[in-house]
């Protein structure tokens, strides 16, 4: 999978964990596009920087990295 697949899949997903409610727009129930994508991306960058700390780039053997891979993948996030 791509760099760019692997972002739209993790913003596919975290979409359903987010809202795009502001303020007291919840009582009337009108949801924001923008805040709903800028809350989608920021759960899915919360993700990838869980996955790139807990992914030392001290290998010996950089094949055996994915470090770069998901800074790949932060970077096509951002992109969206």
């Amino acid at each position: 999978m791509t760099p760019k697949e692997k972002a739209l899949e993790l913003y596919d997903k975290m979409s359903w964990f987010t809202h795009g409610y502001v303020g007291s727009s919840m009582l009337s129930n009108l949801e924001f596009e923008d805040a709903k994508k800028k809350s989608t991306k920021d759960a899915a960058l919360i993700i990838i920087e869980e996955i790139l700390n807990s992914n030392p780039t001290w290998f010996i053997d950089q094949m055996k990295s994915t470090h770069k891979y998901w800074e790949d993948v932060r970077t096509e996030l951002n992109a969206l």
